[in-house]
């Protein structure tokens, strides 16, 4: 009986053993981290988890180029759990700030979004400035090909912390 025991406590603790021999996978360290907000893959509705989520990217070298950072943004997020909020084939033509103010200019491409679709994207847009530039207004353009504004929308800080809680 005591060999019994003893043989089940043996197999207990090989088998915690192995099972504690895994690699685990460690948070990347960020130098100068920045949130991107995306929409998530698959919604749950009456999910505490909301329809918005955010990834961590790297901007050390690139805050003061919300351009650059907007064009990362843009090619979508490394997390599967998240999907791009605006079509594949949007592009970025500029990306300024000026004062306490990001002007966001977009290619037309947005007008292939739902009007709810849009909303989502530009409100993942927003949050994403805000977490670059820290500023308090985003104006988020979008132009035709030969620069005639298509279509506008302001939104503040205020908007942003009104909608996420």
């Amino acid at each position: 009986m005591k060999k019994a025991v003893l043989l089940l406590i043996l197999a207990a603790m090989m088998t915690a053993l192995c099972s504690c021999d895994h690699v685990e996978l460690k948070s990347p360290v960020y130098q100068d981290p920045v949130s991107f907000y995306y929409p998530r893959a698959e919604f749950v509705y009456g999910s505490s988890d909301g329809a918005i989520s955010c990834e961590t990217q790297e901007a050390a070298g690139h805050r003061s180029d919300p351009k650059y950072l907007l064009t990362l943004y843009l090619q979508g997020p490394r997390d599967q759990s998240l999907r791009t909020a605006f079509p594949e084939t949007t592009v970025l033509t500029d990306a300024k700030v000026e004062d306490s103010t990001m002007t966001v200019t977009l290619s037309a491409d947005v007008a292939l979004l739902s009007e709810l679709e849009l909303s989502v994207a530009y409100t993942c847009l927003a949050q994403t400035c805000v977490s670059i530039a820290e500023v308090d207004t985003i104006i988020i353009e979008s132009r035709v090909k030969d620069g005639r504004l298509y279509f506008s929308r302001t939104i503040t800080a205020d908007q942003l912390t009104s909608i996420s809680s």
